[in-house]
C-alpha cells in the first residue's frame, strides 16, 4: 500500500486479512503512524506508534469500493484541543502586538 517514510517519521496503510461473506471480500485497511526518537535498533531509542482503522475494501465480483471508517473520536480531540489552545495563543498575540506597539 502506500508508505512515507523519513529518518524519525514512518507512515504507511496496512490490509488486514480478507473476510470472505457471502459473494463478498472485505478487506481492512489501517493506517500506522510512528515516530522514532534516537536509534531505530538498540538500546537507547524510543518511539510512538499509532494505528487505527481507516476503511474496509468490498470487492463484489468485479468490482471493488472503499468505505472510509471516519474516526469520531479523533475529530473530537483535535477540536476540544483548539478550543482549549485558542485561548491561550490569542493572549500571547495579544502581549506580543502590546510589546511591539511600546
Amino acid at each position: 500500500m502506500d508508505e512515507q517514510a523519513s529518518r524519525f517519521f514512518r507512515w504507511r496503510t496496512i490490509q488486514g486479512e480478507p473476510i470472505q461473506l457471502r459473494n463478498r471480500t472485505l478487506v481492512p485497511l489501517a493506517r500506522t503512524i510512528s515516530l522514532a526518537l534516537g536509534p531505530r535498533a538498540g538500546p537507547g531509542g524510543a518511539g510512538f506508534t499509532w494505528t487505527r482503522p481507516v476503511a474496509v475494501e468490498v470487492t463484489e465480483g468485479s468490482n471493488t469500493r472503499r468505505i472510509p471508517i471516519r474516526d469520531a473520536g479523533l475529530w473530537t480531540v483535535l477540536a476540544l484541543t483548539s478550543v482549549a489552545i485558542l485561548p491561550i495563543l490569542l493572549h500571547r498575540m495579544g502581549r506580543w502586538q502590546r510589546r511591539e506597539a511600546e
